[in-house]
């Protein structure tokens, strides 16, 4: 699971600044790769729907 952390947010398109911790699990996504700083420099992109209103 994740756990949210601090974060702020504007009203606007600028973005705010958040936090997350929490666990991935995917076989694809080696010790080895991360050692070797292959996800340094990934990017994560948040996305708040709310799934009832995908129209807003």
């Amino acid at each position: 699971g994740w756990t949210g952390g601090a974060g702020d947010g504007e009203v606007g398109l600028s973005a705010g600044a958040r936090s997350a911790s929490g666990g991935l699990d995917d076989a694809a996504i080696t010790e080895e790769d991360i050692a070797a700083g292959r996800y340094d420099a990934a990017e994560v992109e948040l996305w708040r729907v709310d799934w009832m209103r995908p129209d807003l």
